[in-house]
């Protein structure tokens, strides 16, 4: 696998997990207080991908493979 390939998967990685543990902490009486917190971890997550751009369409890979299915 390339690197281009690499940061790809890791960017596709990256943003289902944050999704999820984002639902969750949002979703709990814990959240109150942390909505910065998790305006940047999104933040994170759309810069990565921009970078992934660089190297062709993010949600496919060199070959043509979709990077994530549903």
């Amino acid at each position: 696998m390339g690197a281009d390939d690499a940061l790809k998967y890791a960017a596709a990685l990256l943003k289902s997990r944050t999704q999820w543990t984002g639902d969750s902490i949002a979703g709990s009486d814990e959240c109150n207080g942390h909505e910065l917190e998790l305006a940047a971890i999104d933040d994170t997550v759309t810069e990565i991908r921009r970078l992934t751009a660089q190297f062709g369409d993010p949600r496919r890979y060199s070959d043509g493979r979709v990077v994530e299915s549903r």
